[in-house]
């Protein structure tokens, strides 16, 4: 990608070892590219496709990505990118053209980029409209608070997944991060987990999760000639 657009100003990626070794931060930070990782469970980022037998097929991949027409832009890459989509050789020739002038190949690209801009603030605000129509606003925790984890992504030791308890804790809030994301306070047997995780696999526990269910406390002991 370098080698046709330059370095980019952020990658976006999971938590894979090669992404967040080291090496890769400090030679990103040497080159300012901000890495920005996903947390341990993030459903607007999981999902990406990782394939190692398609290098032959990429070259062609590529050429189909930046010709094809997006519906949010209206535009191909090529017409962003170059100012004019690629000769694909079954075009109708024109005998008798003119060249483009300068200003007018400029003022192409200019009007090309202002019309995708519209496009995608206008794509944007539709899919944010679309989002939000079915979308429960998150629980925000505190710190302190106690939480019951989702063991949807965790292996335990249970033989099987059935039989497994739905929900691990109790844990406890250290922190925030971010505007979703949690830190929490975990028992050294689950070290090996990334403490940090989104709110949706997080869940209140409940001072008296059914009502009228939790057991007052016992009366005070009854003295009867001053003792018990």
């Amino acid at each position: 990608m370098w080698k046709l657009h330059g370095l980019p100003d952020a990658f976006v990626s999971d938590r894979s070892p090669q992404f967040i070794a080291e090496f890769t931060q400090e030679l990103y930070r040497l080159l300012g590219i901000k890495l920005s990782t996903s947390t341990a469970y993030h459903p607007q980022s999981d999902g990406q496709m990782e394939r190692d037998d398609l290098d032959d097929l990429l070259p062609e991949a590529e050429f189909q990505y930046n010709n094809h027409v997006y519906s949010a832009t209206k535009y191909t890459l090529f017409m962003l990118d170059t100012g004019r989509n690629p000769c694909m050789g079954f075009e109708p020739r024109l005998l008798n053209f003119n060249n483009e002038t300068a200003n007018k190949f400029f003022e192409c690209i200019k009007l090309a980029q202002e019309k995708a801009k519209a496009a995608l603030a206008k794509a944007k605000d539709d899919m944010a409209r679309y989002y939000d129509q079915c979308r429960i606003p998150a629980l925000e925790y505190r710190l302190g608070d106690r939480i019951y984890l989702d063991t949807l992504d965790i292996e335990t030791m249970r033989p099987s997944k059935k039989l497994s308890h739905r929900y691990l804790g109790l844990y406890i809030v250290e922190r925030q991060v971010g505007l979703l994301a949690y830190k929490l306070h975990l028992p050294r047997s689950m070290s090996r987990l990334y403490p940090i995780f989104n709110a949706v696999k997080l869940r209140l526990a409940l001072l008296d999760p059914i009502p009228g269910r939790c057991a007052p406390p016992p009366p005070p002991p009854t003295l009867i000639n001053n003792e018990k």
